[in-house]
C-alpha cells in the first residue's frame, strides 16, 4: 500500500490529481516482466512528466494486482482501509 500511497502523492505533487478512474490497458508478461516494465515506467515519468507517464504507471501496477489475483478495486479498498489505520494511529500517538 506505500506504493499506491507514493503514487498518489507523486501525482498530487505533479498536478496529476485528477484520475477518476484506474487508467486500465492490455499489459502482458510474467510478475518480473511487469515489476522491471514499472520500474521503467517510474523512471520515464522522472524524465518525461506527463500525464500519460503517469497514467502508464497506473496502468502497470493495475496490471501487477491482476497478476497477483486482486483487481484495482481490491487494491483501493485496502490502501483507504491501511490509511484509516494509520489515521487513527497518529491521532492516538502512535
Amino acid at each position: 500500500m506505500d506504493s499506491i500511497h507514493f503514487l498518489l502523492s507523486l501525482g498530487i505533487e505533479k498536478g496529476f490529481n485528477d484520475l477518476k478512474e484506474w487508467p486500465v490497458g492490455n499489459v502482458d508478461g510474467n510478475l518480473t516482466k511487469l515489476f522491471l516494465l514499472t520500474n521503467e515506467a517510474i523512471l520515464t515519468f522522472l524524465t518525461n512528466t506527463t500525464k500519460s507517464a503517469y497514467e502508464k504507471i497506473w496502468t502497470l501496477y493495475g496490471a501487477i494486482a491482476e497478476k497477483l489475483g486482486f483487481s484495482n478495486e481490491d487494491v483501493l479498498q485496502a490502501y483507504i482501509s491501511k490509511n484509516e489505520t494509520n489515521y487513527e494511529r497518529q491521532k492516538n500517538g502512535y
